[in-house]
């Protein structure tokens, strides 16, 4: 035998006995053919696809006789834990009733757009001398359109009027959401004759809940109330909503000055904070303004509704459950 095949048998050998001694030391391993992939210590899918409730992501808790114990994420829908069976559901708070949701929005204008009209006079009527108007939004040093404008003593600016009226728009309080519900698989197993097999609380977004076939009041110790179905139709209405008026514009004030940079040094001049009553302009007076400055005024919004509307109508639920949570 040369030296190149001695070599040759010897390499084979030694790797043969590296494979075994490798082999003997692999843990026992446990495959689950189910949808979660490899099950936990002691988590292993027994008969009829059930959990067995060993496994450290499970508990064996006191039944609710009747209810099934789940995890239920109310307007998410992350993953459901291994173990577990998923269903997506359009969820409703509570018992599903109508309630209404009245809310009021502005129509007409806003108090932060238009112009302020400033009035000049030599005295308290603010009459007799210029008018003339600025946007309302130019904080920054802004030339006055058409060149120039007199300032006498006295002056006035009123804001715009702002929004004219406010739209009122029903709407239910509480929107269908879609939630996700996570079940033991198979129910589980390994729990003595007056317990159930729980998932243990799992975080991202679920909670610990119980879950039953139909409109039901919730068990004791599980006050938290929703009804939910595979798919729904949202038929509740709400109607009568009203709103009052608006509030109107008020403060925000202009400021004149006869510089480009909006600035009262030697022989610049400037009148500040002219707002919405007739005041003597300080601290100067009776000059040619050419620029502006402006503060907007606020207000102009719709305060609460002035009735919420009257509800009425169902959701109409398939495969409707109720399911309550802690």
């Amino acid at each position: 035998m040369g030296r190149r095949t001695l070599l040759g048998s010897l390499v084979g050998i030694f790797a043969t006995i590296g494979m075994v001694v490798a082999c003997s030391s692999l843990p026992d391993l446990h495959f689950v053919d189910s949808e979660g992939g490899v099950g936990s210590e002691g988590g292993v899918i027994g008969e009829g696809g059930a959990f067995n409730c060993r496994s450290p992501s499970f508990v064996c808790q006191d039944a609710v006789p009747e209810w099934t114990p789940v995890l239920f994420a109310a307007s998410m829908q992350p993953s459901c834990p291994f173990g577990t069976t998923g269903t997506d559901l359009k969820v409703a708070s509570g018992d599903a009733s109508a309630t209404c949701a009245c809310s009021c929005s502005s129509a007409g204008g806003s108090c932060g757009t238009g112009s302020f009209t400033v009035a000049s006079g030599a005295d308290s009527t603010c009459t007799g001398g210029a008018t003339t108007t600025v946007p309302v939004d130019s904080p920054g040093c802004t030339a006055i359109n058409g060149g120039s404008v007199s300032v006498s003593t006295h002056a006035m600016a009123t804001p715009p009027m702002g929004p004219t009226s406010c739209t009122p728009t029903p709407g239910q309080a509480a929107a269908l959401t879609s939630g996700r519900l996570c079940a033991v698989a198979g129910g589980g197993t390994g729990c003595s004759s007056t317990q159930s097999c729980a998932p243990k609380t799992f975080g991202g977004g679920f909670q610990t809940c119980v879950a039953k076939s139909g409109i039901n009041e919730c068990p004791f110790g599980f006050a938290k109330r929703s009804t939910a179905g595979t798919s729904a139709v949202d038929n509740r209405t709400c109607t009568g909503c009203a709103c009052g008026a608006p509030t109107p514009c008020t403060g925000g004030s202009v400021s004149f000055y006869d510089s480009f940079m909006c600035k009262i040094v030697g022989n610049q001049h400037g009148a500040e904070g002219i707002n919405g009553s007739c005041n003597p302009l300080s601290p100067d007076s009776s000059f040619t303004a050419t620029h502006f400055k402006a503060q907007p005024p606020t207000g102009g919004g719709c305060g609460a509704p002035t009735n919420q509307g009257t509800a009425a109508g169902s959701v109409a639920f398939q495969n409707v459950q109720t399911i309550c949570c802690r």
